[in-house]
């Protein structure tokens, strides 16, 4: 039909966890078209008018889309488009400080890091013989590592350990100092690796 939008496609829609990523849509009509898509991932959407494809990335997916170009004398769809949402590597790492203060007493500290997509696993090194990781959970993007353990008598020293943070896009490594006290002052180096 003279008119009808023909040659339709779409650029891929690329982008990472938590970041904005756009497609342009385009076809070939001697009419005003109007644009619409089926199987966007989810937090995107295609302008009507512009043929747009736009948002923010809130899952992990793979997949395709396919968009319409539609004007008076009808509609063409394109063929299916490749969509690639991936994680990101975790950006932070934070904590607070390991203190025993008294023997018998448990002492405990908190670390976190956004998993931006992938899993997080916890590991620690150089951590005092009374410490141990108590625990880890995740609540929404923030993966966290519970360090602890109960001193006791002859525990009183000094030194240094490391808690990592990896997840699957690991690519950067950030190291933070933090102070330690068991008894007496405890320093340590908090490194966030890579996968």
């Amino acid at each position: 039909v003279q008119g009808a939008p023909t040659d339709v496609t779409c650029t891929p829609l690329n982008a990472s966890y938590g970041t904005t990523g756009t497609a342009q849509a385009s076809a070939s009509s001697s009419l005003l078209i109007t644009w619409s898509a089926q199987n966007l991932p989810a937090g995107f959407s295609i302008n009507q008018s512009t043929g747009v494809v736009s948002g923010s990335t809130t899952t992990i997916a793979t997949g395709t889309f396919t968009v319409r170009a539609t004007s008076t004398a009808g509609y063409t769809t394109s063929d299916p488009i490749a969509y690639d949402i991936q994680p990101l590597a975790p950006n932070e790492i934070t904590g607070v400080d390991l203190i025993g203060e008294e023997e018998g007493i448990e002492a405990t500290a908190l670390f976190s890091a956004n998993q931006n997509g992938a899993t997080i696993n916890w590991t620690t090194n150089g951590l005092p013989s009374w410490a141990s990781v108590l625990n880890t959970y995740v609540t929404g993007n923030v993966a966290y590592c519970v360090v602890g353990g109960t001193p006791g008598a002859g525990d009183e020293g000094e030194g240094t350990f490391s808690v990592t943070a990896t997840n699957s896009k690991g690519t950067v490594s950030v190291t933070k100092a933090f102070s330690v006290s068991y008894y007496i002052l405890y320093g340590f180096d908090l490194t966030l690796a890579t996968a």
